[in-house]
């Protein structure tokens, strides 16, 4: 367990009523101790207050962060630490009678990142990972949301993608969230980086399960980035490596508005563009070259108007491009098309958001109203992407969310939150697969609007060494000729056993329904209805050793009507011939998945080394109409670790080695076809065989150094360092005898240079 102590990064300010109040006569010292988000009180911090002459008071901030003493007038310093932040110090001055409240807003050490497993929002929550620790993994390029693909109980992707898929359910089932705003993709294309700058992140929170009854619309696991408030001043980042670049700048106008832009580009194109051109005739400029680009922006202004209250306005969003040029496409075939066919892919979201805040005594309120547009494009065949977002078609929707939360201390041992959560869109989706082969064919399209309601309430209770979190969730939906309606009771128990050690368990029910795509004409299978799990788990986490932390857990989930992708040969007319594709249909099955995984981590405070250990043992299994079968993501063996070394001068090196059971594929054999004289795939049993265990080492060095006024960070970060060979995909030869296996990735050197100012 990381421990160190709060450094405050704002001073005093006008605060809110202390839990005690101000001592009824002569002088007194009360205030609020939040995150340096206001919204995020610290409960348990130690606040030691010492006179300048005589034995030193000390206090406890309660549930709400708030902290009081009555004083002789005199001066004092006043000492602050608590678990995972830096330690702070400063003095105040007390005069006759006074009664002296504050607010210090503080900064979690190295930009602290949340990793939550089993756990409500509560004290006993654990700071495992942090921020600088996740952006020095090995193979992530800097990113620290990508970085959670290292941590237990997440598959590996095939490539470079950054989906997550967790605990043997689907990628689809990870809900992706900013500030508990949700949005419909975390990671640009190919690249895999998350659409968040790195630079505006304070800390991210990964619930692989167990979310609680705040979270819904999703089936197993949750990833809700946290923003930073804009701090004091002005300050910026930028950073650049053979990827993109990226920019975030922040200023206050004054002490209570600040404004804050961010935006990142890629380059990547041009260098992937001259990479794969090449001559396919004697004509000059006759070449076919890959064109990916995507970019992400962020722009939000904050208002502080009153001592606890809070008002910001942000828009953000990111956009993806994906530009099959090729100057040997019908031009006037293209024409007769209503999209471009080389536009592989084109996707987008944008997301505009008014938000309120308010804390004050022994009660939080959090509203907020959000809107706008996405799109979702993919031309490409069925399975050459991650399975997020339509094939061979667009989905377009807008969409407005209004969200309100509140949190009361009832008592010192009993907290209520409640909320509710409206959300009320349209959606468009175009089938463009048959359109592919012949322009002239009927484009299916479907229209149809999506409202969905929630609320839930949950009570934290602490009696003794217990914590107990009941909650329950009520969600209901409508879309295009559907509906369904769902309760998700939720029960999280924790047992403090001393000091540093805690047993954990949890079960609930979880209620999604499938996205527009999978459920539109052309695109879906329009009879996919409410899918639900049900999940379980137990657990141990605590430290050993001064240096070790420990978190095991068991777990299992049953899930009912899970919609999986099931990919088939399909024989399509194209004018007077007909052509065998891949098509994908989506379908409702049973799931079952359960195992148990373990995180070791070491970081000793006297020590220049740190890294961690990640075993995940596990099956993931679907039950369909043809028998059970390994889920596509079903890797029973998976075993990272992550050792790092810093070394004098601000060098610092790492590595990653990573090993997993190597995924599961359908096995297809030939049929000859003596009317086209050629042979047809048959498909054997689904998932019933396996690709070559896969290996693999990243690795990464970097250096940083100080300027006045500017810090600077170069690094190398070199994805699959070894050149190891992972399949990834299965192709065959001409008659089904012999498998082709389709490689991903062979090594991807990055080199990048980041100042802070």
């Amino acid at each position: 367990m990381l421990r160190a102590a709060l450094i405050a990064l704002a001073v005093a300010a006008p605060a809110l009523a202390a839990a005690e109040g101000p001592a009824p006569e002569g002088a007194s010292i009360s205030g609020v101790v939040s995150g340096f988000d206001a919204r995020m009180p610290l409960p348990g911090a130690r606040v030691r207050i010492q006179p300048e002459s005589g034995e030193a008071l000390e206090r406890y901030t309660d549930a709400m962060g708030s902290f009081s003493a009555a004083l002789p007038p005199g001066r004092y310093s006043l000492e602050i630490w608590a678990e995972g932040f830096e330690s702070f110090s400063h003095e105040e001055v007390l005069g006759e009678g006074e009664q002296l409240q504050l607010t210090y807003r503080l900064r979690p050490v190295e930009e602290g990142i949340v990793i939550t497993a089993e756990r409500v929002r509560s004290e006993v929550s654990r700071t495992v990972v942090t921020m600088d620790e996740l952006r020095s993994v090995p193979g992530s390029f800097g990113d620290p949301i990508r970085a959670l693909q290292t941590l237990p109980g997440v598959a590996r992707p095939s490539a470079l993608e950054g989906d997550l898929a967790v605990r043997g359910a689907e990628a689809s089932n990870t809900a992706y969230l900013v500030d508990e705003l949700p949005i419909p993709y975390m990671f640009h294309l190919l690249v895999g980086r998350s659409v968040i700058n790195p630079a505006l992140v304070e800390q991210v929170a990964f619930y692989p399960g167990g979310l609680p009854p705040r979270f819904g619309d999703s089936l197993q696991a949750a990833v809700n980035v946290t923003i930073r408030p804009p701090g004091e001043g002005g300050t910026g980042r930028v950073s650049a490596d053979v990827l993109d670049g990226s920019v975030a700048l922040e200023h206050s106008l004054s002490d209570a508005l600040s404004l804050r832009v961010a935006g990142r580009y890629s380059w990547i194109s041009g260098l992937l563009a001259a990479w794969s051109a090449r001559a396919v005739s004697s004509g000059a400029g006759d070449a076919v070259f890959l064109n990916p680009r995507y970019w992400d922006g962020w722009g939000d202004i904050d208002w502080r108007p009153a001592p606890g209250h809070r008002i910001s306005l942000t828009a953000f969003g990111a956009r993806d491009a994906f530009l099959l040029a090729d100057p040997r496409e019908d031009e006037g075939i293209a024409e007769l098309l209503p999209f471009d066919p080389q536009l592989l892919v084109d996707s987008y979201f944008v997301r505009g958001r008014l938000r309120w805040d308010y804390t004050g005594e022994g009660v939080r309120v959090k509203t907020w109203l959000a809107m706008g547009p996405e799109r979702q494009q993919s031309l490409f065949e069925p399975g050459l992407l991650p399975a997020g977002g339509p094939s061979q078609g667009r989905v377009e929707q807008l969409e407005a969310i209004l969200r309100h939360e509140l949190t009361v201390r009832a008592t010192d041992w009993l907290y209520l939150e409640g909320g509710f959560r409206v959300i009320n869109g349209t959606g468009e989706a175009w089938d463009y697969a048959d359109a592919l082969l012949d322009p002239s064919a009927e484009i299916p399209y479907t229209l149809e609007r999506r409202t969905a309601g929630a609320g839930w309430v949950e009570a934290r209770v602490l009696a003794g060494s217990w914590n107990l979190s009941p909650g329950l969730r009520v969600s209901g939906w409508q879309w295009g000729t559907g509906e369904a309606q769902v309760y998700e009771p939720r029960m999280t128990a924790r047992y403090q056993l001393g000091e540093r050690w805690w047993v954990k368990g949890f079960a609930g029910r979880f209620g999604q329904i499938p996205e527009l795509e999978r459920t539109a004409e052309g695109l879906g299978n329009p009879e996919l209805g409410l899918q639900t799990s049900t999940q379980a788990v137990a657990g141990v986490e605590g430290e050993f050793g001064g240096a070790w932390f420990m978190d095991a857990s068991v777990w299992q989930t049953w899930m009912q009507d899970l919609v999986v992708q099931d990919l088939q040969v399909e024989v399509r007319s194209a004018g007077d011939r007909a052509t065998e594709t891949i098509g994908v249909n989506y379908e409702a099955v049973a799931g079952r998945a359960y195992g148990l995984e373990l995180l070791l981590r070491l970081r000793p405070e006297s020590r220049p080394w740190w890294g961690w250990f990640a075993l995940s043992l596990g099956r993931a299994e679907r039950t369909g109409e043809e028998g059970s079968f390994p889920a596509d993501r079903d890797q029973p063996l998976s075993a990272t670790l992550l050792a790092a070394w810093d070394l004098p001068a601000r060098w610092q090196i790492s590595a990653r080695a990573r090993y997993t059971s190597g995924q599961p594929f359908t096995p297809y054999t030939g049929v000859y076809d003596p009317d086209s004289l050629s042979y047809r795939p048959l498909p054997g049993a689904t998932n019933s065989d396996r690709f070559e265990d896969f290996r693999q080492l990243d690795a990464r060095v970097q250096k940083t150094w100080r300027t006045p006024r500017r810090d600077w960070t170069a690094y190398l970060d070199v994805f699959n360092a070894t050149y190891a060979k992972n399949p990834f995909a299965a192709a065959y030869n001409y008659d089904y005898t012999e498998l082709v296996p389709l490689y991903s990735i062979p090594i991807l050197p990055i080199l990048g240079v980041e100042c802070v100012f």
